[in-house]
């Protein structure tokens, strides 16, 4: 069984998944203008689906009937997976950009851009902390609610430690932060691998909480009990 679905991925999910990214970009790239923003947010939309589809992954919601309409919000989830992005934005009903850090290159680095995510080069630390600052001084002229993976890489652990980012931004902003923990995600993209299994992955989702009159290490302290917890909330 493990070998043939090792052989569909290899076919079927994987090049799939690939042509619907290239399908994105180019979207993306192409209604990169003030009159293609809805349409650029349907694309991703459209993407996350494909996306899921193709891997055969169902996602639950639990907790988002408690979602309070209007925003913005920062969303900090905990990040396991290359599937956590596509994910989240199948689940949350609300028009979304991404904190990225990433590696100089220049495909991607337009792709970021041209589409508005939050994109902070790795560099020195110095430079990654003044791009941030930049970041929250656009967030109030910014009307799309930001997701943030605390962890900046890919998890393997609960050990892994956070990043003081989102309390960063959440404060800096005053927006709302909301802890959502995704699970079961590993059973259906085991990390590094190429094998694509599917599966059902649950979404929680925390109530929004304020940060007004806190420091980002005891928001960031918070924020990693929260999102813990909500597995065993719902």
């Amino acid at each position: 069984m493990t070998a043939l679905r090792q052989f569909r991925s290899l076919i079927y999910s994987i090049p799939l998944c690939l042509l619907a990214t290239a399908f994105l970009v180019s979207g993306a790239l192409l209604t990169a203008t003030e009159d293609g923003i809805q349409m650029q947010r349907r694309l991703f939309k459209l993407w996350a689906r494909w996306i899921l589809w193709i891997c055969r992954v169902r996602v639950r919601l639990n907790g988002f009937d408690a979602l309070p309409t209007g925003g913005p919000y920062i969303f900090a989830a905990n990040h396991v997976s290359l599937l956590d992005a596509p994910i989240l934005i199948a689940a949350i009903p609300l028009d979304l950009c991404f904190l990225v850090k990433y590696r100089f290159i220049p495909v991607l680095e337009l792709f970021l851009y041209r589409t508005g995510q939050i994109a902070i080069r790795r560099a020195n630390e110095a430079e990654e902390r003044r791009t941030l600052e930049e970041a929250a001084e656009s967030l109030p002229n910014d009307p799309r609610s930001l997701i943030v993976f605390p962890e900046a890489h890919r998890s393997t652990d609960e050990a892994t430690k956070f990043r003081d980012d989102p309390a960063f931004l959440a404060i800096a902003s005053g927006r709302p932060l909301i802890p959502v923990r995704i699970e079961g995600v590993r059973a259906a993209l085991p990390g590094k691998s190429t094998l694509i299994i599917g599966g059902t992955v649950d979404v929680y989702l925390g109530e929004p909480t304020s940060t007004e009159g806190l420091d980002p290490r005891t928001v960031t302290n918070q924020l990693r009990g929260q999102i813990a917890a909500l597995a065993h909330s719902h």
